[in-house]
């Protein structure tokens, strides 16, 4: 009789998993399914769709670079500073936009070191120098791409380099395939070796293969107030998921 009561124990636990095993793997397909993953330069951002984000904000800021409501050139100084990148050792490089330079804050420092452009702020179309440093990349191994929209063109800084290179653009204002009229936006697709611009003033997304000289049309066609293109563009996010 004990028996029989342990063996019928034991065939309702079996029973019991059966009958919950689909709604377990359910549950979990359904909470995978939820998860959006993001991939950026230098990291991925994954995010819970059912799960609303809780942010914390102190009630005041911290100045982390330059100084409250004063422009200037120095080194502890910005002037309309335009775009941010955090790297993987948390140094902050920051396009200083009317100091036509990229300036390096590293972790703790109020001083920066110039990495791009010049240090003293005057701009140029050399290849020492920027003119309205807009947007930046920062890869893992420090090197640096720059929208550089005053002199329409893209331009590459390896580290520690005292000049850059031109990545997209040739420097000259127009909409050919090799020229760029305010690039904006940037993002590099490090798979497939391709750096997309967002060619402002043309209004349309440019595409560049390493080391050509020419790029291909992805959005817009040099028309602005179009339904099939871009007003003003100036960034976007490339999902290499649907290369799009």
């Amino acid at each position: 009789m004990v028996i029989s009561l342990i063996i019928g124990f034991i065939l309702m636990i079996i029973l019991t998993v059966l009958i919950l095993i689909p709604f377990l793997i359910k549950k979990e397909e359904t909470k995978i399914s939820k998860i959006f993953c993001q991939r950026f330069i230098n990291f991925w951002k994954c995010v819970h769709l059912d799960k609303p984000a809780i942010l914390r904000w102190n009630s005041e800021g911290a100045t982390v670079a330059g100084v409250t409501s004063t422009i200037g050139s120095a080194a502890n100084l910005l002037y309309y500073p335009y775009d941010l990148v955090v790297d993987w050792s948390y140094s902050l490089f920051v396009a200083d936009r009317n100091n036509n330079r990229i300036q390096k804050f590293l972790r703790g420092s109020s001083n920066a070191t110039t990495v791009a452009g010049r240090a003293n702020g005057i701009a140029g179309s050399t290849a020492d120098a920027l003119n309205s440093s807009g947007f930046l990349l920062v890869d893992d191994d420090g090197n640096i791409h720059i929208s550089d929209g005053g002199n329409n063109r893209v331009m590459f800084w390896k580290k520690d380099a005292v000049q850059g290179t031109i990545a997209a653009g040739n420097g000259t204002l127009g909409n050919s395939d090799n020229q760029l009229n305010r690039p904006h936006g940037l993002t590099y697709d490090r798979q497939s070796n391709i750096l997309f611009v967002s060619d402002y003033g043309n209004h349309r997304i440019m595409k560049y293969f390493y080391n050509s000289s020419s790029g291909i049309l992805v959005g817009g066609n040099n028309i602005q107030w179009n339904a099939k293109v871009f007003a003003f563009s100036i960034s976007f996010i490339y999902n290499p998921m649907n290369d799009q």
